[in-house]
């Protein structure tokens, strides 16, 4: 469980009355960020990321007077701002001691807090540093410097997220479920030390990216000897087709790497929980994934996919043979694939241009799927079966659904459902004794986050 430190109490401080969702609703956590501006931003692609706004150096006219204390200007091409948010979380849920049965327990605590300087220099130079410090020791996010001298193409170095995927790009408070779905892991797997060249065109409805990284994500940088190379391309309709497919985006990404011995897939719940134990990995890994949004003033519908193989080449385990411990050789490839739908209805309140609530109540649910293992693979032998998938093939599904309550300046309140279910109950945080089959559990999640 996080730990509250001297330094999140401070952050808290920093960023309390701080400006509207809508003076970050253009701004993803980084990833080009041409790459996933939200599919109804067309107007201008340098307000709908803030990799492409180090072309144009627009800015929202919106923020409070906080934030504009915290905005440095010279002028549109050259600024520093301060940014951060608090996310506090008071969560509900089932657990299981020994001896005492199940009970429901309540647990409250600090989620994430962050804090972010980015700049703009002569409007093609800019970066960005985060530093999360909702823990006791304050862990770097991103820490990164970008060139961008034309609208279709700029350079970027350091730490940044890396371009697969739609749902790990968006900042926590803007995750209409409170965090990405489960099927892309643990989110210290989603940055990585590298060089990216991104850039969009016509208007922002065609964005690409190409990024090589260590492939390192959050152990040593010098690990690993050979690249990762990761590759996101973005489809908007061009501007003035229809207005019905302005808010229309569609994207690919894909992934190639190799590496030494590493934690594969980590799986994990809303609530933190890891369902399943990295298992140990080695050599290439391939991954690819599709997303589709569409977005109007009063809902918005998303939907996400992704594959992922990671093979264990060298690694081997030991099985029963008989009744005899044998080493039985190499094992199977991990693989893991799901997918995820999410929706959100404003029934009332103001919205900014990106459609991101500035106050007024939102409706969010979340439907998604992961399934994981690595297959069948079964020698016989005289001496008995050999099995060189020790993995369980397992999956989980989910289901959310919330109401966010918007309140100027920046205030967002939340409370969410969440179940799941498991196919095999050992993954349940509440398991007890020997129960097998499925199994399912339940969670609320009441958060409180200010952002600037």
């Amino acid at each position: 469980m996080r730990r509250t430190s001297t330094i999140a109490l401070l952050a808290w401080a920093f960023v309390t009355g701080g400006a509207s969702p809508s003076a970050r609703a253009s701004e993803p956590e980084s990833v080009g960020d041409a790459l996933v501006p939200p599919a109804h931003v067309q107007a201008d692609p340098g307000q709908a990321v803030e990799g492409a706004a180090m072309a144009t150096a627009q800015e929202s006219p919106d923020e409070s007077s906080l934030a504009e204390v915290l905005t440095w200007r010279k002028s549109d091409k050259t600024w520093l701002r301060l940014r951060g948010w608090v996310a506090l979380d008071l969560r509900a849920f089932p657990r299981t001691e020994k001896g005492h049965g199940k009970s429901w327990n309540v647990e409250p605590f600090l989620s994430s807090a962050r804090v972010s300087a980015r700049f703009l220099w002569r409007g093609s130079w800019g970066g960005r540093v985060d530093v999360e410090v909702s823990e006791a020791n304050p862990d770097l996010q991103e820490a990164w410097f970008e060139y961008r001298p034309f609208e279709v193409f700029g350079i970027r170095a350091g730490r940044f997220k890396v371009p697969f995927g739609a749902a790990p790009q968006v900042e926590t408070p803007n995750q209409r479920v409170l965090a990405a779905p489960m099927l892309f892991g643990n989110p210290k797997d989603f940055r990585d030390v590298g060089l990216m060249v991104c850039g969009d065109w016509s208007d922002g409805y065609l964005g690409y990216a190409v990024s090589v990284g260590s492939g390192s994500r959050d152990i040593r940088v010098d690990v690993n000897e050979r690249p990762d190379f990761t590759a996101r391309l973005i489809l908007h309709p061009p501007r003035g087709i229809s207005p019905w497919l302005s808010g229309l985006r569609a994207a690919v990404s894909a992934g190639w790497g190799e590496g030494p011995e590493r934690q594969g897939f980590r799986g994990r719940t809303l609530g933190g929980h890891s369902f399943f134990s990295p298992p140990s990995v080695r050599g290439q890994q391939w991954r690819v994934g599709g997303d589709l949004e569409y977005a109007t003033p009063w809902f918005r519908v998303a939907g996400e996919y992704a594959w992922t193989r990671q093979e264990r080449e060298g690694l081997t385990t030991y099985a029963l043979v008989g009744t005899t411990p044998t080493d039985v050789g190499s094992l199977a490839p991990l693989v893991v694939r799901g997918g995820s739908v999410e929706a959100s209805f404003i029934p009332f309140g103001e919205r900014d241009e990106s459609f991101v609530p500035s106050s007024g109540i939102e409706l969010v649910g979340r439907f998604e799927h992961v399934q994981f293992g690595d297959g069948t693979r079964q020698v016989a032998t005289a001496a008995g079966v050999e099995d060189r998938a020790p993995l369980a093939d397992a999956t989980v599904m989910g289901i959310a659904a919330g109401v966010h309550g918007y309140m100027r300046p920046g205030i967002r309140l939340s409370l969410v459902w969440q179940g799941l279910r498991f196919s095999d109950a050992a993954m349940a945080p509440d398991h007890e004794g020997t129960r097998t089959g499925s199994a399912w559990f339940h969670q609320v999640f009441f958060r409180a986050q200010w952002s600037i």
